[in-house]
């Protein structure tokens, strides 16, 4: 009976400590800096401004996406390995920077209608991750024009 009434009150300890985990979420993002990689590719570090209500720090696994011009994949992004983990630290809203690369699917499409930055919208997908539990931050249809506004070469 005992060890039934530990197990209970350790699983309602573990699950009431990672209840406000759903509530993580991607609130902005900044470009701070950008490499060119090859004619139809580039590599960009994105601050991410990430509310974390838990009260734990989780890293960031992974993240990949597409980046659409008027509702067509124009490029494609996805995360570079990086030297030093990508964390989230617990509490109010905070900064985390990450790698990513960005190729264009069809280099020939800004020569052939040109780019209206209005136009050019995210969906990005973040897997973030805290001992055995994964979440998914998912941002859809973002603006992506501001952030292209920010590239400088």
């Amino acid at each position: 009976m005992k060890k039934i009434l530990f197990i209970l009150l350790a699983a309602s300890i573990i699950m009431g400590g990672c209840a406000n985990y759903r509530n993580i979420e991607v609130v902005g993002a900044d470009v701070a800096s950008v490499s060119v990689v090859s004619l139809n590719a580039v590599q960009i570090v994105v601050k991410l401004k990430v509310d974390n209500p838990t009260n734990a720090t989780f890293e960031i696994v992974g993240a990949d996406g597409s980046i659409k011009k008027g509702g067509n994949e124009f490029a494609v992004v996805s995360q570079v390995a990086a030297q030093q983990k990508c964390t989230i630290p617990p509490g109010s809203p905070s900064v985390a920077e990450i790698a990513l690369r960005v190729e264009l699917t069809d280099p020939f499409s800004i020569f052939a209608g040109g780019i209206k930055l209005d136009q050019l919208t995210a969906d990005v997908v973040i897997k973030v991750k805290q001992g055995a539990l994964t979440r998914k931050l998912k941002v859809k249809d973002m603006p992506a024009g501001d952030l292209v506004k920010q590239i400088k070469f």
